[in-house]
Order: structure tokens, then C-alpha cells, then sequence
């Protein structure tokens, strides 16, 4: 519950009692914070009836989805090579509606040609997507497991949503929302979050409303803001509680400046949640050690952390 100081005066000047009001008022939140965490059932039950209006498929089309994300997930070391490429081709065969040929014009002169997806994707991979965009993106993000029974990855995502540890009234803000994953999970609580999702690229913006729209059409979602930011501010409209990075963090490349708007934006003890891949190809990823020395000369404290697959879990409390 946020207080304005027009708030604030007018409880003092009209009924004079405004300091035990604003009290009461932080007690609440207090209350608030003190709550029991918001339960994964309501998460788990709305992506149930996701997965089964999604698995209605022939059995052909099913084996060949196991069969290409199979390829998928062994074509190269540098996973985020690959997810990469993977999102810039599914944001413009389903966002933008490219046809094949158009496609391959797009991969030829805006797609980064080292990847080996890139190189190697063919029109089988394009009828793929274009008729299962929404199962690949929750198979890719290894929510819906990509082999027969094809379940949910329940222990994966009890894991990191029990990590972030979510209350009633939290406001949230993810940095590098991606595709949009987590948000589309945050919005399947029924609970009173606020959230926002932030990029600095237009067409992952796009691509993560995309998804949003796309999942809604199956099961109720709550609002998510969608916020541009830039490489130096992620641009917080408001105090929040939690901030979370999913593998963006290593990319920052004004670390300080970033840390330093968004200490500014956390509430007092608020969270700063990070998931950190420990181990690839890429150039540009950070040691824990690293991490530690770069997020807590910010003004955090780490509190807890915990391995998920290939990567770890890092909690920080504001000072």
C-alpha cells in the first residue's frame, strides 16, 4: 500500500490523528509481508488446462516436436546462441508473420549467421513453429517437458517461484523479461501483484505480449506494464518490492548505474533476485564470486541462494 504525503497531511490537518493512521497503515504492510507465500496451485491448475487445449494435437505432430527440440537442445554449446536465435525466429514467423522465403531473407541479413540453429533451420523447423508457437515457447522454456508424456516441470518451477518467496500486495519488476516467460507465470496468480516486465529491445516487447495474448486466450491472466528501459535505467515508475534478472545480468553493460537506480527503486528491505547460468559459452559470464563482489558493493546483502539445472539462485536484501 503506497502513502502520498497530500495522504499523509490530510489526515493530519482534518481529523488530527494522521501519525496513528500512518502507523496503522505501515502495519498492514508489515502484516502484509509477514503473510504465508501466495500458494504454486493456482499457477500449476491454469497451466493444466493450458497444457491440455495445447497437446491436442496427432500423434505425428507430437513425436516431431519431441524430435526437434531434441535437435534443438544438442545443436550447439552456447545455449543463449541458441535461444537467441530461437526468439528472433519465432518473433517474426508469429508476431510479424513472415512467410518461409521471407524468413530466410530476414536470417540472411538480420540474424547472427554463427548460430547454428540459424544456419541449419529449414522449412520443417519454420510449419513447426507456425503451428505450435505457443506450445514451443512453453517447451523451450522447459515448463512443458519437450518428450512424451510431455508433463509439467513442476519441480523446476516450484523451485524458483518458491524462491521468490511471493505475498500478497508485492509489486514486481523483472529487468530483461525476454519472451515474457516469468511474467506469463507471475500473471496466472490470483493474487494482488502488480507487475512489470522491462526490455530494452522493441521486438521482445513485442514478442512478450505476443505470448501474453496468445496464453490468455486460454486461461485468465492478470495485467502485466510492459516498461522500455535502457542499458543504464530500467526505468521504475514506482517503489517496489522485488526486482528480478533471469540471465541478463552478465549482459548489463553499465552494471553500476544499473544497481544504482534500481537500489533507488526498492522499498526498504526490498529483494533483488537474480538466476545466473554458472556454466556455457558465452563470453560474457560471471563467476558467483564476481557477482557477490559487483551486486553488494550496490548496497545488498546475499540471504539465500539455491542450484536450479545449469545455473543459481541468488537473493539479495537492500541496505
Amino acid at each position: 500500500m503506497t502513502i502520498s504525503h497530500k495522504m499523509i497531511s490530510k489526515y493530519f490537518s482534518v481529523f488530527g490523528y494522521g501519525l496513528i493512521g500512518f502507523f496503522s497503515l505501515m502495519t498492514l504492510r508489515l502484516d502484509a509481508q509477514d503473510a504465508e507465500p501466495i500458494p504454486i496451485s493456482q499457477v500449476v491448475e491454469k497451466l493444466s488446462v493450458l497444457r491440455s487445449n495445447l497437446l491436442e494435437k496427432d500423434e505425428n505432430t507430437l513425436s516431431l516436436l519431441k524430435a526437434i527440440f531434441s535437435y534443438w537442445m544438442d545443436l550447439d554449446p552456447d545455449i543463449e546462441k541458441t535461444d537467441q536465435s530461437l526468439t528472433e525466429i519465432s518473433h517474426a514467423i508469429r508476431y510479424y508473420e513472415y512467410d518461409y522465403k521471407l524468413l530466410k531473407t530476414h536470417i540472411k541479413y538480420s540474424l547472427d549467421t554463427s548460430s547454428l540453429l540459424v544456419k541449419q533451420f529449414d522449412k520443417q523447423q519454420y510449419n513447426l513453429i507456425k503451428e505450435n508457437g505457443l506450445l514451443t515457447f512453453l517447451m523451450y522454456n522447459q515448463i512443458i517437458e519437450p518428450v512424451y508424456p510431455f508433463i509439467i516441470n513442476l519441480d523446476r518451477l516450484e523451485k524458483e517461484m518458491g524462491f521468490y518467496d511471493l505475498r500478497h500486495g508485492d509489486k514486481l519488476f523483472e529487468i530483461g523479461a525476454g519472451d515474457g516467460f516469468l511474467t506469463c507465470i507471475l500473471s496466472m496468480y490470483d493474487a494482488d501483484l502488480t507487475i512489470y516486465s522491462n526490455e530494452i529491445k522493441q521486438f521482445l516487447l513485442e514478442y512478450a505480449e505476443l505470448n501474453y495474448n496468445e496464453i490468455k486466450e486460454y486461461v485468465h491472466l492478470n495485467e502485466i506494464v510492459q516498461i522500455k528501459g535502457s542499458k543504464s535505467n530500467p526505468n521504475i515508475p514506482e517503489i517496489v518490492d522485488k526486482v528480478i534478472i533471469r540471465n541478463s545480468f552478465h549482459h548489463f553493460s553499465q552494471k553500476k548505474k544499473m544497481l544504482k537506480n534500481i537500489h533507488k527503486a526498492l522499498a526498504s528491505n526490498g529483494e533483488l533476485i537474480l538466476l545466473e547460468i554458472m556454466n556455457g559459452d558465452c563470453e560474457l559470464l560471471m563467476t558467483k564470486e564476481e557477482i557477490l563482489n559487483e551486486i553488494q558493493q550496490a548496497g545488498f546483502n546475499l540471504v539465500d541462494e539455491e542450484i536450479i539445472l545449469n545455473g543459481i539462485l541468488l537473493k539479495f536484501i537492500k541496505t
